[in-house]
């Protein structure tokens, strides 16, 4: 950890556990609750629709392993623990109310790291796990800051690092 004070590296490790925990948790609703054959028996709107529309099981197969990938690197990663936090005193190269963002390794020997603005200190204890998993998603499973809010085209919300950070 680099630039952190004490207080800061508090908050930030307060917020990787809570988001490890929570992706753990989401990988193991979606491997339960969100299997097709739980799915067929609970919801008939789901059921009419994955039995008359063959785009529409195709989306969701794609939507349900993407989004399990996705779960598990970021599982997998947090345990790992083989990437830096780095607290900024500003984040003025970036754009206006960034919390936090994942710089890119740039070397051989660098590490992959999430860098931590003054706004995400001022965010309360929910809402920086919300940061955290948002940044992990990027750090982890490459996901993009696409903002589709969970809406159309819904496939392609497995790929976006606010879906993620929504599951805070």
């Amino acid at each position: 950890s680099s630039g952190c004070s004490g207080k800061d590296l508090t908050a930030i490790r307060a917020a990787e556990k809570a988001a490890s925990a929570v992706a753990g948790s989401a990988l193991t609703t979606l491997q339960t609750e969100f299997k097709v054959i739980n799915l067929l028996s609970k919801y008939p709107r789901f059921q009419a629709k994955w039995l008359s529309d063959p785009n529409f099981r195709k989306d969701y197969y794609a939507w349900y392993n993407w989004t399990e990938s996705d779960f598990k690197q970021m599982v997998s990663g947090f345990a790992a623990n083989t990437y830096e936090v780095q607290c900024e005193c500003n984040c003025w190269e970036r754009p206006k109310g960034t919390w936090a963002y994942v710089d890119d390794p740039k070397g051989w020997f660098a590490l992959y790291g999430i860098h931590f603005c003054p706004l995400f200190f001022k965010d309360t204890a929910k809402n920086q796990v919300k940061h955290f998993l948002h940044e992990s998603s990027h750090l982890f499973a490459n996901t993009e800051d696409l903002a589709l809010g969970g809406g159309r085209p819904w496939v392609d919300n497995a790929d976006d690092a606010y879906f993620y950070g929504d599951i805070g």
